[in-house]
């Protein structure tokens, strides 16, 4: 699902997931992992329908990229998973025994993603992973 650039098929997986959800179907995996980000942002299940799907949220008077921001919670939770890059686990796991919010946790591990992602697109390169786990390592550190 996540193999591919085709920003509708990638919405589609999103907007069936919830579909399956409100329907009482059974769920796979990821789509569990999905419905669970979408509890954690109720505001953004309005934009899981089929109206909404080609909505461009690029522009300063539009809110933010639901389906981005999503995303890279999935992207956290996996790199945590997997220690992908190595470390990034322990880290996490570090903070939350310090008793931050799990969700807010993500949200400040999604920022640094964020702009590692960007700096990469705006440089046409892949990420780098150990430059984002030092920035993560860093901040982080400060704590």
């Amino acid at each position: 699902m996540f193999y591919t650039n085709d920003r509708n098929k990638i919405r589609q997986f999103y907007l069936d997931a919830w579909d399956k959800h409100q329907t009482h179907q059974a769920l796979t995996p990821l789509e569990k992992q999905i419905v669970d980000v979408v509890f954690l942002h109720p505001e953004y299940q309005k934009f899981l329908s089929l109206d909404q799907q080609t909505k461009d949220f690029s522009g300063q008077n539009n809110p933010a990229n639901p389906f981005m921001h999503m995303g890279l919670h999935l992207a956290v939770r996996d790199q945590v998973n997997l220690d992908q890059p190595a470390g990034i686990k322990a880290l996490y796991h570090s903070h939350l025994k310090q008793g931050i919010n799990p969700h807010e946790l993500e949200h400040q591990f999604m920022d640094i993603l964020g702009e590692h992602l960007w700096q990469a697109t705006m440089a046409n390169k892949p990420l780098d992973m150990s430059s984002y786990f030092e920035s993560l390592r860093q901040v982080f550190s400060k704590d």
